[in-house]
């Protein structure tokens, strides 16, 4: 029988995105109860480069991720450059195709926007 290496969703951009684009590696954050999370929403001091915990110990994929300024400047860089960094391929131009493709219209109620990927 082969095993399996259980993977974390927080290693996924840490290996895929964050190292090749010579970004810090995000690391687990929080203490994944109530107020630790109130304290993220409600606290606006800097934070490192950390990744919030849900209560069942995954990283948020919604929300929590604490990354500079600067940092989300490389990103929007590399895809403004089609997925490349410095001549290397970080993410396919099929990908961002598709990423920054409205994949649902929606209704009156939300001034009829369209909705992808939950990419800013």
């Amino acid at each position: 029988m082969k095993e399996v290496e259980k993977v974390y969703l927080e290693h996924l951009p840490n290996n895929i995105l964050f190292v090749p684009l010579s970004l810090p590696q995000r690391i687990a954050h929080g203490d994944s109860s109530k107020e630790d999370q109130f304290d993220f929403f409600m606290n606006k001091n800097t934070r490192k480069y950390g990744w919030y915990y849900d209560p069942m110990g995954c990283v948020t994929a919604g929300w929590g991720l604490c990354m500079p300024a600067k940092d989300m400047a490389v990103i929007g860089a590399m895809v403004l450059n089609a997925g490349l960094y410095y001549g290397n391929r970080i993410i396919s131009e099929e990908y961002l195709k598709d990423m920054l493709s409205p994949h649902l219209k929606l209704g009156e109620r939300f001034g009829f926007m369209n909705y992808g990927y939950l990419w800013y």
